[in-house]
């Protein structure tokens, strides 16, 4: 070790360093190259004449190059000439991409870029030189990261392209309950400019009077915020442009980082300004009533109770069911809703005192089409009759937009499968459930054996193409209630509900082997498959164990790397 230490030495400092290096004995050399083997990341050492002193497997691995390019001595110029002659850099003479890159190598100096091979891999590379010796350079491979980054970009531009689209708003606040975000509708909408609202409190905006006037609204509202418990409904008046008065309603959920530290409120927003307006001048006369129902943005029906028949509609409800007023009006309501047990149960609770406001019901339309709405009713007398009035806000791209929220957040895009946090949900719960019955469960983790080489040698378009395949075949064996997920990479879980012992774990594991018999076959190419299979009960007979979901998941893997050991789709279950 004294000898290696002293080669290290002399490569970093430099000093009589081809004296140094000349000093240096085989042994020197081979522990040196031991040393580098210990690194995660390619590595290679040149000397002033360009010339390999030493690198690692991981380097050669990374950058694809011949076994015997780790020779020391081989010349920088001959991995140029290589890399230039498959494409790496791209077109152009060769011997110019060479002369080039050995030119910049001469100088010696710091260098730190990116470069994208042809197969998709990303590498970081830091050139670091060695006074008076040479230098010293390392090979990350940060595809993973890069992919990552660019997904959550995608991302975050579909949610504002919707944000953008939606006929409501979005907004989010901080951990101290100021405005760090709000879609441009709200702004547009209340013809004021974002910041006039950025950087403030709720509290701050909202009209003066309606702080005034309803100080325990206001209380309980910020009691519910201080305790960091999501809120629904919460109505309030904004003073817009133009000093114009805008009744809003607004509903939030709390955030939390990974950590589980709250970050904050997101939710929606919408403007109830002609709700409000309608709500409150009904008491003037039916004429009036009329004329302000057929002016409402949102629709509006109003339904006699002693036979359920709809008798007043106004135009925006009928060109939501594409129908004329005429052709509504005389017809029962319960014909238009899609849940007809659903909208009799609203029915009951309104009748029994319930308060029904933004109830979402699913209305359906003659020609078998459907949408979502967001129902308020109020009891009413119309024209001597006992009567129910529905505002009805159509809300279907809102729900639409929520639903893909939820999927981006808590599904993989590759396969659809549930993600990484999906999947630590369903854990939580499922240990939940099983303490509290006499049936336990199990959790099974496999990954598919020899997947880099595949990567390696066909690409990464066809390990993505597998792993989809792989999905597909493995969810025709499960159960309806198994939630099944994608880790990342080539990872995957299956959380078992409603297991008994080991005996039925494995039954369901040999199944899921058993979906790796057949090729997998695509434009001519045919794949043998094989995967390793850990995994643990929990719960039931095994109470002691369904408490802890990371010494679950710590059991199951260290299973599937027994597994491992077993060629040919093993399984492994741990005591």
């Amino acid at each position: 070790m004294a000898n290696n230490e002293h080669l290290l030495s002399a490569l970093s400092k430099g000093a009589a360093s081809e004296l140094a290096l000349e000093t240096c004995t085989s042994r020197d050399f081979y522990l040196l190259e031991k040393g580098l083997e210990q690194i995660e990341e390619g590595i290679s050492i040149f000397d002033r004449q360009l010339k390999l002193v030493a690198c690692n497997a991981r380097f050669i691995e990374l950058l694809d190059f011949p076994k015997e390019f780790s020779q020391r001595g081989t010349l920088l110029e001959t991995f140029f000439r290589y890399n230039a002659e498959r494409g790496e850099y791209g077109t152009g003479p060769t011997e110019q991409q060479v002369k080039t890159r050995l030119d910049r190598a001469a100088l010696f100096e710091h260098h730190s870029f990116r470069r994208s091979r042809p197969d998709g891999i990303v590498l970081e590379i830091k050139g670091t030189p060695i006074t008076q010796f040479g230098f010293v350079t390392t090979y990350s491979d940060v595809t993973e990261p890069v992919k990552t980054a660019e997904a959550l970009r995608h991302s975050h531009q579909r949610f504002q392209d919707m944000a953008r689209a939606a006929s409501d708003w979005f907004w989010e606040l901080d951990p101290s309950m100021h405005f760090i975000y709000l879609s441009e509708r709200f702004a547009k909408a209340a013809d004021v400019p974002p910041n006039y609202i950025i950087g403030k409190k709720r509290d701050d905006i909202a009209c003066p009077t309606d702080l005034a006037e309803n100080p325990g609204k206001w209380q309980k509202y910020n009691e519910t915020l201080s305790q960091h418990l999501p809120f629904r409904d919460f109505e309030y008046c904004f003073i817009g442009g133009e000093g114009r008065t805008y009744h809003l309603k607004v509903s939030g959920v709390p955030v939390f980082d990974s950590n589980g530290k709250f970050a904050g409120y997101r939710g929606t927003g919408t403007d109830i300004t002609p709700l409000y307006e309608a709500q409150r001048d009904l008491t003037i006369s039916e004429a009036q009533q009329r004329t302000i129902l057929n002016s409402s943005a949102s629709g509006a029906v109003i339904t006699r109770q002693s036979d359920g028949k709809m008798v007043f509609t106004n135009q925006t409800l009928a060109d939501m069911f594409r129908l004329p007023t005429s052709a509504m009006e005389g017809r029962r309501a319960t014909k238009f809703y899609q849940d007809k047990q659903h909208w009799a149960a609203i029915i009951q609770r309104f009748q029994h005192g319930e308060s029904i406001v933004n109830e979402e019901v699913e209305y359906l339309r003659l020609d078998g089409s459907s949408f979502w709405a967001l129902v308020t009713l109020r009891k009413i007398n119309y024209h001597g009759d006992e009567a129910i009035l529905a505002w009805i806000h159509d809300f279907s791209e809102l729900r639409t937009t929520r639903e893909e929220l939820r999927r981006l957040a808590l599904t993989d895009p590759l396969t659809g499968l549930a993600n990484r946090r999906m999947f630590q949900d369903q854990l939580e719960r499922t240990i939940a459930r099983s303490n509290r019955s006499a049936e336990g469960a199990a959790l099974l983790y496999f990954d598919i054996d020899q997947f880099k080489p595949i990567n390696d040698q066909f690409g990464h378009d066809t390990g993505d193409w597998l792993l989809v395949e792989l999905s597909r075949r493995v969810e025709t064996v499960l159960r309806r209630n198994d939630v099944f997920s994608r880790l990342g990479g080539d990872e995957f879980t299956i959380l078992l509900d409603h297991i008994k012992d080991h005996q039925e774990a494995r039954h369901v594991a040999e199944k899921i082997t058993h979906c790796f018999k057949a090729l997998f076959c695509k434009d001519g190419l045919q794949l043998q498959v094989d995967v390793s299979i850990g995994g643990c009960c929990f719960g039931g007979a095994n109470r002691s164990d369904a408490d802890n979901p990371r010494e679950l998941i710590r059991k199951a893997d260290k299973a599937m790397y027994k597994a491992k050991q077993t060629p040919g789709n093993a399984i492994c279950l741990a005591d």
